[in-house]
């Protein structure tokens, strides 16, 4: 798993608080809901496709914003895994302009624009799940 993607990632396909956050997503969603939905006929695919996934849906896109942030600015794992310079991610190419005495700081500031770049548009992306989930979270039935 050393020097390659993989090792980089299959470590991270499970986060705790990924875990945490869904779980309580799923106890949020009511019980009489789901059973309704077995009295309607459908499977247990079914009612987590059409019911539960829409139901977490804002749930999910803070998930995603939150892991691809996290895991988009990782630097210590990637300098254990990846020893070749071309597997290295942004962050540790940002670690190059700053030098032992000095830094470079018309490089690293441009540096550092570029790199927010990815992450300012998946929030836009995502954006409007995130506030529609807050508007309507303190409501009931």
């Amino acid at each position: 798993m050393v020097n390659t993607y993989w090792g980089m990632i299959l470590p991270w396909l499970v986060f705790p608080f990924g875990v945490f956050l869904m779980r309580q997503a799923m106890f949020s969603i009511p019980d009489d809901l789901l059973d309704a939905a077995r009295i309607d006929g459908a499977r247990e695919w079914g009612i987590y496709w059409r019911i539960v996934l829409p139901l977490v849906r804002h749930n999910l896109a803070a998930l995603a914003i939150i892991v691809f942030i996290f895991k988009y600015d990782d630097l210590l794992w990637p300098l254990v895994v990846a020893q070749r310079t071309e597997m290295y991610p942004v962050t540790v190419g940002l670690v190059e302009y700053v030098g032992q005495f000095f830094v470079e700081y018309h490089l690293f500031t441009t540096a550092a624009v570029l790199v927010i770049i990815p992450i300012f548009a998946i929030y836009l992306t995502l954006q409007r799940f995130i506030i529609e989930g807050i508007a309507t979270q303190g409501l009931k039935g």
